[in-house]
């Protein structure tokens, strides 16, 4: 899906628990919820790129 700004638009289903704690966590940054939720992702997915990088234990 693609939003009217030319980018491409992500679409979660998410709970109503979801969104009232990153509705608390943006009015606690001062950030957009948009924003919240987009920094979450780009943490999540910088750790699950060091985890591919790990050294193998054996």
């Amino acid at each position: 899906m693609a939003s009217g700004r030319g980018r491409p638009k992500l679409m979660f289903r998410t709970s109503v628990e979801q969104i009232a704690a990153t509705e608390r966590l943006a009015d606690a940054s001062g950030l957009t919820r948009s924003d919240v939720i987009r920094q979450a992702l780009a943490e999540y997915l910088d750790r699950a790129n060091h985890a591919d990088r790990a050294p193998d234990p054996r």
